[in-house]
């Protein structure tokens, strides 16, 4: 089976251009659909069954959802999302008689898990290695006039939540006492990642090193005529030739982390597991 072999070198490929130009190259993803659908081809002539074909296009169709909605939500770029789609299009998903999870869908349930310690390490390490700004930027928006309004409300939800707890016997104080501290926490740390992203992430570049799929995230004008709104799904080509069209020099451009050696660590994670027999939930 050659589907895995190719699968791997995607991404291998695609994270090593990823970490170094946080691009995916089209020829990488849009090899890794056409390998997919054509073994599968070649399979169903074979065997004289549609049947590989059906399961191939399932799996590309899921990871056209998928990646169509963390593309469109700005939370992945378009190579992350068409990738996606080539190891859907790869491994397919068999549509009946399931004794196991499928292996895509075991890929991408362990990606779930290992994007978000994967994107917990980077934003910490970003932490640290800018942590003068960071902190500068953090000290300055927790005294504005709002933020202290939103401090002081968050505390009183606290201290409510905790002392509802005291109307409870037994664990429950406890379970109420922990939410109220993850509360206050969770407010704190989500505006650290959100001053993370302001800090580290948003950036001027200039227009003619932009691609498709940069977030842009300062609309562009000439006079009071926009030229190219804000673009948190990615700008498009027809957007990058609007801007070097008017000689536009640079935009304000939004970095994201690196998403695609997150989808390394899942498909080696998710190799181990299928190979070794581990179970997963009931399966």
């Amino acid at each position: 089976m050659f589907q895995p072999a190719i699968a791997l070198a995607g991404i291998v490929i695609g994270t090593i251009t990823d970490l170094k130009k946080r691009e995916v190259p089209d020829w990488v993803n849009y090899g890794m659909m056409a390998s997919g659908l054509g073994i599968a081809v070649m399979h169903s002539i074979y065997f004289w069954e549609v049947w590989f074909i059906v399961f191939s296009l399932a799996g590309l169709l899921v990871g056209y959802v998928l990646g169509a909605l963390m593309y469109y939500t700005g939370q992945w770029g378009g190579g992350d999302a068409k990738m996606i789609m080539g190891i859907g299009a790869l491994f397919g998903i068999p549509l009946f008689s399931w004794t196991e999870i499928p292996f895509f869908l075991l890929f991408l349930l362990v990606c779930v898990f290992a994007g978000a310690a994967y994107g917990m390490v980077w934003m910490i390490a970003l932490f640290i290695g800018n942590r003068k700004k960071v902190l500068k930027r953090l000290s300055e928006r927790l005294h504005t006039k709002r933020m202290m309004r939103l401090r002081i409300g968050i505390i009183i939800v606290a201290v409510l939540t905790a002392a509802t707890g005291f109307l409870f016997p037994g664990s429950l104080t406890l379970m109420f006492v922990l939410l109220a501290a993850l509360l206050y926490v969770a407010f704190y740390f989500s505006l650290l990642i959100k001053t993370v992203e302001e800090t580290c992430f948003v950036k001027q570049r200039a227009v003619k090193d932009i691609v498709e799929g940069d977030w842009m995230v300062e609309e562009v004008k000439k006079g009071k005529k926009v030229l190219v709104p804000a673009t948190p799904s990615g700008l498009t080509r027809e957007q990058i030739a609007i801007l070097k069209e008017h000689k536009v020099k640079e935009v304000t451009i939004k970095e994201g982390i690196p998403f695609v050696p997150s989808f390394l660590i899942a498909y080696l994670v998710t190799w181990y597991i299928t190979h070794n027999n581990i179970s997963v939930f009931f399966w």
